[in-house]
């Protein structure tokens, strides 16, 4: 069994035990505070923006923050849900965009997690409104 497979396996059955124990969850939901962004969340918010310039050009449409940082809802836990909309997506830039957001990752202590879409993918899930880009349409902040 690959490697990817397996941690496919971990992740389906530790979701699936979250879900049963809900006193874990309403444990949870009592001691998660909001919290406003750090001045190194948003240094790497700007950082990731210029990378990104610099590396697809043109080919970037659009870069929004989204998900619960968004909302003013996150936690310490909280990743920085980034949607990067390019005009066109191929394997190899999506590598480098993934490895420009751990760079950036590792140089202020911070989690992005960008989220790669071409314009031809975002335009056809807007279309199905999808309860994702539903989400994202209301919800998301330009970067």
């Amino acid at each position: 069994m690959s490697l990817r497979a397996r941690a496919s396996r971990f992740f389906v059955g530790e979701k699936r035990a979250m879900i049963r124990d809900d006193s874990y969850l309403r444990r949870k939901r009592r001691i998660v505070k909001p919290r406003a962004f750090t001045t190194a969340e948003r240094q790497s918010l700007e950082r990731f923006k210029a990378v990104l310039k610099s590396l697809v050009g043109d080919d970037l449409l659009s870069l929004r923050l989204f998900g619960s940082r968004a909302r003013e809802e996150g936690t310490d836990e909280s990743d920085l849900d980034v949607l990067v909309v390019l005009r066109h997506k191929d394997r190899a830039l999506c590598r480098r965009i993934v490895e420009a957001a751990l760079d950036v990752d590792l140089t202020f202590e911070t989690n992005l997690a960008p989220t790669i879409v071409s314009a031809e993918e975002y335009e056809q899930n807007r279309r199905y409104n999808t309860p994702f880009y539903s989400n994202v349409e209301r919800e998301s902040v330009p970067l």
